[in-house]
């Protein structure tokens, strides 16, 4: 597969290695109603284990479709 950027890999990526779908972690993340972006990230990396790449491609991704 090849993807135009590094947020669309970082994501196909993490989907491929936890076996959860990217919907589970961004309910996660819309949860957090007025987070900032690092807030974000840092609760998945905290509460989650996720690696900081794949949890700050995941928010980027959330944060777009919402226009945030």
């Amino acid at each position: 597969f090849f993807f135009n950027d590094t947020a669309t890999t970082e994501i196909y990526t993490l989907s491929l290695h936890d076996a959860l779908p990217i919907s589970h972690w961004k309910s996660l993340i819309a949860k957090m109603k007025g987070a900032k972006h690092s807030e974000m990230v840092a609760m998945l990396k905290n509460d989650h284990g996720m690696g900081h790449g794949h949890a700050n491609a995941i928010v980027a991704h959330y944060r777009a479709e919402k226009g945030l």
